[in-house]
């Protein structure tokens, strides 16, 4: 979630901005991140209980898979 205070990106469940400690506003939307493929832009939602490094590093486009917490951050380009 998104600190309203000074804007940094935290992962979900935080209850202080990582940055500046501001509490954070609970009740955001909960994900477990996506991987992003850095080539042909496939993306996965990460299912609960699920890691990034469950796996492997590359798509089958032969692209590198990117991880992102939130949706925001690749369709944005953060």
């Amino acid at each position: 979630m998104r600190c309203r205070k000074c804007g940094t990106q935290n992962p979900p469940n935080f209850t202080f901005c990582i940055f500046c400690n501001e509490k954070l506003e609970q009740g955001e939307e909960e994900t477990n991140g996506y991987l992003v493929c850095s080539e042909c832009g496939g993306c996965y939602e990460l299912q609960e209980g699920e890691n990034p490094e469950d796996f492997y590093d590359r798509c089958e486009c032969g692209g590198k898979l990117v991880f992102y917490w939130y949706k925001e951050e690749f369709i944005n380009g953060i």
